[in-house]
């Protein structure tokens, strides 16, 4: 795996784990823009077979 792939990976289990742990409507907000971000920029570079295998983490 690549060090793009890996670090989008990384950041996307951190914003899941945000999502997760929120306290308030605007942090749960916050971390599902983190992902959908993350996810399509996975798309754009790496295919939508990487995207979605991100949920999986």
């Amino acid at each position: 795996m690549s060090d793009v792939k890996k670090y989008i990976a990384e950041q996307f289990k951190i914003a899941k784990s945000d999502y997760n742990l929120a306290r308030s409507d605007e942090e749960r907000f916050a971390a599902f823009r983190d992902m959908r971000k993350l996810k399509l920029l996975a798309a754009e570079k790496f295919g939508i077979e990487f995207a979605y295998s991100l949920d999986n983490l």
